[in-house]
């Protein structure tokens, strides 16, 4: 930067002073849902004329909360506006209340409850709603109730249902009841399916219906409540391509009478029940009275969480929930039907089509849940429109592929758990931890390219004990357990980590697993293990675990703290394949030896077996015979690694590499792992007093220093996990 350009800087300084809070709070505390900003929220209003004739070739049309309102007020219950073939049509996803506050149902907050009816009052003869509704895929946020606290309440987004009504491609979301023991009748979809006024049975048929996470009927403890259906009475019901993942008090007995997707059916006999293609997590039922053929509720398309129906019914049993989620749901629900049903990223799968599945907004952390991503963010897997990874989802598909050399650049930071009490792994297993062990099967080979461009993965936690210790049973661990050869890895970065097994390395576990291959390169460039790594057992290295192929380092370093029984190294803890051929130049270690090494017979600390070239390498560690190592130069301070300079390494107090994780911004050069104020101080300082450019001060990477990059700064400090 000139002063001529500092200058229009400060200018634009005063222009934007005004408006800089506001771009920050933006940019901080992130972006409003649409339910706060895009969407309108029902003012509790009725509207009971819609366009359309109601035909099945002219439905009547609901466009809005008021209409929905009113369509289930009068054809569903008080008014007993007779439904009977009767069409409806849903056009717009429906917000019932305001749910992008957490705290949106809490009494105080005063939430607009949705209708109910009590079936043995006065008003509540109706016949129930006897048509047919078609959600055409659209959502309905916030249904809420207080709870009516009388037994013969039915709830429900429709709350009562008779005849032959068909309900169809409609989701809930973010619904809420009150807790209460009352013996009330809801569901996420049907509150009550109910025989006819003449005591014939309904036949009711509900399809491409999704009741996800986001609803909660956890408070209820004595209900006939059911994700799907809340209860039938003396009738069939029909349920295809379904979902439900609300949350219930209970796995194994939801609500107490209730069910994952359908509710006991009572004293009052349900004839029939017939669910196909469709999931549930939890028990689908406590249990439903009737003389019906259970072997004939399911054909094997159904999958629960919960296994206390799987002997009666032909349900399969999935024991973890999250084999439901993101692309697992692909390979552990076969059967359910995926020319209907849709995969989703970190969620449970949806209808396609429908606008249930809302893609994940983080401007905080974001933290992975254990699924495989089903798409990457981007990009066709070339080297010149390489895979897109911005999520700890999308590095669970990465490592997993079975692809060949595709390309891959990450585009975010990476957290693979809550990484707040880190250091105590180790000694302490971390509660809810997401494990990368399960990751780490010899019999699994990475081969492709990885750019990190300048990012960091943190939180990779590989046990296979219960205290973080490891048992020499040949598994690999690191982010990329076992990668194969004709790989690379450049400028990625792990912090806060801690990885257990017999072959243990922060970036890889091993190459080429333990026999090795001689043909072929992998390349790492650019890449770190600081000291908020811990790497223990057999064979340790601070980036690479074993290193059984041709390999080539640059400008690359280690401070990750090891414990190897047998061997460890700062860049690679071990390599017994003779016809390996090591490059390492431009790097450095610290705490351990720069590479594996052996022990001769008189005691002598040697290079383990194969063709080395070493350039440039530096290293703490003193205790070894120096005259061994060709180019391995011990130093005692960073000021001595004369070679690790711009435009891939800074700093005096420590060497750090220019291209390192974005999230360590450390302006000020104190080292520290988190940016802080003096950070922020600095850049300041740096803004306003330089005049030529620092690639530490391009903390928003676009190739210059400016205010754009203090806000940059401000953000990433504000909303650091630390």
């Amino acid at each position: 930067m000139n002063m001529s350009k500092f200058f229009r800087q400060i200018k634009r300084i005063s222009l934007v002073s005004l408006s800089l809070t506001v771009i920050l709070s933006s940019l901080v505390f992130g972006v409003p849902t649409a339910a706060a900003n895009d969407a309108t929220i029902w003012d509790g209003s009725e509207d009971k004329v819609f366009e359309g004739s109601g035909t099945e070739s002219d439905p009547y049309q609901i466009n809005s909360a008021a209409e929905l309102y009113g369509f289930v007020k009068n054809y569903c219950g008080e008014q007993r506006i007779e439904s009977e073939g009767k069409y409806f049509e849903l056009n717009t996803d429906i917000y019932l209340n305001d749910v992008s506050n957490s705290d949106w149902m809490n009494k105080s907050n005063k939430p607009n409850q949705w209708f109910f009816l009590n079936v043995w009052t006065e008003n509540g003869g109706a016949l129930g709603f006897r048509g047919n509704f078609n959600g055409n895929g659209h959502t309905v946020y916030g249904m809420y109730y207080e709870n009516p606290n009388e037994w013969a309440a039915v709830m429900g987004l429709i709350p009562y249902v008779s005849g032959n009504a068909v309900i169809s491609n409609v989701n809930i979301k973010n619904a809420y009841v009150q807790p209460s023991s009352y013996e009330g009748r809801i569901g996420g979809i049907v509150g009550l399916v109910n025989r006819n006024a003449d005591a014939s049975a309904s036949n009711i048929t509900i399809t491409k219906c999704v009741a996800d996470e986001t609803n909660d009927f956890s408070g209820l403890t004595n209900s006939f409540a059911g994700g799907i259906v809340g209860g039938a009475r003396e009738s069939t019901v029909t349920i295809t391509y379904c979902g439900s993942a609300v949350k219930f008090n209970s796995i194994s007995s939801p609500a107490g009478k209730g069910g994952g997707i359908i509710g006991n059916g009572s004293s009052r006999a349900t004839k029939a029940v017939t669910i196909t293609n469709s999931y549930v997590v939890s028990a689908f039922t406590t249990g439903m009275p009737g003389n019906f053929d259970y072997d004939a509720v399911s054909d094997g398309t159904v999958y629960t969480t919960h296994a206390w129906w799987t002997s009666l019914v032909d349900f399969v049993h999935i024991a973890n929930n999250k084999k439901m989620m993101g692309a697992d749901a692909l390979t552990s629900m076969k059967e359910l039907g995926w020319d209907v049903w849709q995969a989703n990223n970190s969620a449970y799968p949806t209808i396609k089509g429908s606008t249930a599945y809302v893609k994940p907004v983080s401007d905080g952390i974001d933290i992975w849940d254990g699924t495989t991503a089903v798409t990457y963010e981007g990009g066709t897997g070339t080297v010149n429109d390489p895979y897109l990874i911005s999520t700890p989802e999308q590095l669970k598909k990465m490592v997993m592929t079975d692809e060949k050399g595709k390309y891959y650049l990450f585009t975010n930071d990476i957290y693979l758990n809550d990484v707040s009490d880190y250091k105590n792994w180790y000694s302490s297993k971390p509660k809810n931890a997401n494990y990368w062990r399960e990751y780490s099967l010899n019999s699994k080979s990475f081969v492709g390219h990885i750019d990190g461009n300048g990012y960091a993965v943190y939180g990779l936690l590989h046990s296979e004990g219960d205290n973080g210790y490891y048992s020499n049973s040949g598994l690999y661990a690191g982010l990329i357990p076992n990668i194969g050869v004709s790989s690379s890895i450049t400028d990625l970065h792990i912090r806060k980590s801690l990885l257990c097994a017999e072959y243990a390395g922060a970036l890889i576990g091993t190459i080429g697993g333990t026999a090795g291959f001689a043909d072929g390169t992998v390349t790492v460039s650019g890449c770190s293990a600081d000291d908020t790594v811990y790497v223990y057992g057999l064979h340790t290295g601070g980036l690479i675990g074993c290193a059984q192929a041709t390999l080539t380092v640059d400008n690359c370093y280690s401070s990750a703290v090891l414990a190897g029984d047998s061997t460890k190294g700062g860049i690679y803890g071990d390599a017994w394949a003779g016809n390996a051929n090591h490059t390492i130049k431009n790097s450095y270690s610290y705490g351990a030896y720069p590479v594996a090494m052996t022990t001769d017979n008189s005691g002598a600390k040697l290079p383990a077996e194969g063709k080395r070239a070493y350039e440039n390498v530096y290293s703490f560690f003193e205790a070894y015979e120096q005259e061994n190592w060709e180019n391995i130069i011990s130093v005692s301070d960073y000021s001595e690694m004369a070679a690790l300079e711009l435009p891939y390494w800074y700093g005096t107090e420590k060497k750090l590499l220019v291209n390192r994780g974005k999230a360590t911004y450390d302006i000020s050069g104190d080292g520290s792992g988190t940016p802080d104020s003096e950070d922020l101080a600095a850049l300041r300082k740096a803004f306003l007093m330089s005049d030529s450019f620092n690639v530490m001060y391009d903390c928003n990477n676009d190739g210059e220093y400016n205010i754009l990059d203090l806000i940059h700064l401000k953000k990433v400090i504000t909303g650091f996990f630390a």
